[in-house]
């Protein structure tokens, strides 16, 4: 009979525990089957189409590009169609979008296939174009002739100068957005700021790092892809951010330029890449995957994303399909429900499990004499120590720190260091990292758990009707569950100096030895403040009952 209440508890816990890993809902980070129900229009593959058929053949060859990237199987199909588009439209192909400033340019100077920057360093080029270039902001033209006339510059020399072309080409390239209404208000309103200080401060928050960033962009795209961008951009930090990605990799430019113009406010995008610098663009790929709600979901938490892991993939495998879809929309939709729901399910699935162990009387002797609560107490106690190490283990990114990589660009002026000076590596990282700090509170909060059960098991020999010598007898019958803070105290050590050796996670020593530490501090609390006073108290019972 015992069997089959095992079997029946073991085979319920298992259910719940798979429910509860089909939940795709975690602290620190979004996962894909999240991303995946939240899928919408518009998608890569048809926003990409739709430019094609409104002649804006920059944003589609890049949204092309960043298709090819992710190996999307739509991929081939717009090829197809960007290569039959390419044989009909070539010079639109060329600069990106009908009706280019350059198009006016004298055709000996044409140059088929030429980004905005190289255009722009032609002094005929800017010659002819500047004629067409009228100001619609007056503080903005007086701000952009200061800049040009600007003497404090590092890297720009002034307009009208030897070597000034570099600033005079960046300039005009404003002058023309801002005459064909591409820049917005906001970034309008932050050039002119820039210029105020620009012969008082020269740095990369000034005119002159504004500057650069537009330069960078300029020798990166043709004029439809540059128009595209600065139709959508309100903020220089979302400026910085393109600038900084352009100079990394194209793959990383064209998903950056792909998400600003999916997103809808790119203020969260740089928000996010300056969060996640390092695997931003990876994140934002398998979000765009899944069309522009699943994109402004993932902007909208600001976490970075988590594929589907081993155990995820078994919760799956033990749930009907249909079952596992529905907690991923309710975990799109309603994100505290879904984890609160998750952690109940596991709660549950592990006192099931324990049921299922206690009824093997692998946890209590057969002729256990004590109350039933004291069982429940035990079994809460293990729940919550199983909910500690699943938490632990199943909550992806919960201990990682903050990426050390920043989002800002790798033009820096090299700075000369004097051979005779040495720079030692430190013998120690003694930084106390996130993943340290998850580590001491996983061994306190173990060990506030064994501490607790030592108690329950103190309290119910306490309370059972039986004689004080039986009683000393079943606490030293007990003595080895005394030190299990011990044990664990010493097993988390050897564990984290494992993991430190082999570079799986790096828990550092800290960790390591406060494992150790916080055995012996609770062992000797208990022993010292409730084992012993309470042995002392029998030895004197017993002899008082035999005098």
């Amino acid at each position: 009979m015992k069997w089959l209440q095992a079997m029946l508890w073991g085979a319920l816990g298992t259910v719940l525990l798979g429910l509860a890993w089909s939940i795709p809902s975690y602290l620190r980070a979004i996962s894909s089957q999240v991303l995946w129900a939240s899928r919408g229009e518009p998608q890569l593959i048809s926003e990409a189409s739709s430019l094609m058929s409104l002649r804006q053949a920059g944003m589609a060859e890049i949204m092309l590009h960043t298709l090819e990237s992710m190996n999307d199987p739509e991929a081939p199909r717009l090829r197809a169609n960007w290569e039959t588009y390419a044989e009909r439209f070539p010079e639109e192909v060329a600069q990106g979008v009908a009706g280019s400033p350059f198009d006016a340019l004298p055709k000996d100077t044409m140059r088929s296939g030429d980004l905005v920057m190289d255009w722009l360093m032609d002094p005929t080029v800017r010659e002819t174009l500047s004629q067409g270039v009228t100001w619609h902001d007056r503080i903005l033209q007086t701000a952009i002739e200061i800049a040009g006339e600007a003497n404090s510059y590092e890297m720009f020399a002034p307009v009208g100068e030897p070597g000034g072309q570099a600033l005079e080409s960046v300039l005009l390239l404003v002058g023309l957005l801002h005459s064909q209404g591409h820049l917005t208000a906001s970034l309008i309103e932050e050039i002119k700021a820039a210029s105020q200080g620009v012969n008082t401060a020269s740095d990369e928050a000034g005119m002159e790092g504004l500057c650069v960033d537009i330069m960078v962009l300029a020798r990166r795209l043709n004029w439809g892809q540059l128009i595209g961008v600065f139709d959508q951009l309100t903020n220089r930090r979302s400026l910085r951010m393109l600038a900084t990605e352009s100079t990394r990799s194209e793959q990383r430019l064209g998903i950056a330029v792909t998400a600003l113009w999916l997103c809808q406010d790119d203020s969260t995008l740089s928000d996010y890449y300056q969060a996640y610098p390092a695997r931003a663009f990876e994140y934002l790929a398998q979000a765009m995957r899944y069309g522009r709600p699943s994109l402004d979901l993932l902007l909208s938490r600001s976490l970075p994303v988590h594929k589907r892991g081993a155990y995820e993939q078994i919760g799956n495998l033990l749930t009907v399909g249909a079952v596992s879809d529905f907690l991923s929309q309710v975990a799109a939709r309603h994100h505290v429900i879904a984890w609160c729901l998750r952690q109940i399910l596991t709660a549950l699935s592990l006192l099931a499990l324990l049921n299922a162990l206690f009824c093997l009387s692998l946890f209590q002797s057969r002729q256990q004499v004590a109350s039933p609560r004291y069982h429940l107490h035990r079994k809460l106690i293990l729940v919550l120590m199983g909910m500690i190490i699943c938490l632990s283990f199943t909550e992806p990114f919960l201990a990682q720190d903050v990426e050390k990589e920043q989002n800002s660009p790798t033009w820096k002026f090299p700075m000369v260091v004097s051979p005779g000076v040495d720079f030692p590596d430190p013998t120690m990282d003694t930084q106390v990292t996130q993943i340290t700090l998850l580590a001491l509170a996983v061994f306190f909060l173990l060990q506030v758990g064994i501490y607790a059960l030592c108690l329950v098991k103190i309290r119910e020999i306490k309370r059972q009707q039986i004689s004080s010598n039986l009683k000393l007898k079943l606490l030293d019958n007990e003595d080895n569950m005394f030190d299990a803070g011990l044990y664990v105290g010493l097993a988390g050590t050897v564990l984290s100096l494992v993991c430190l050796a082999l570079g799986i996670i790096k828990p550092g020593l800290m960790s390591a030895y406060a494992s150790t530490l916080f055995g012996i501090l609770f062992v000797s609390i208990l022993k010292i403040l409730h084992v012993r006073p309470y042995r002392r108290q029998l030895i004197l019972e017993e002899a008082l009952a035999e005098a």
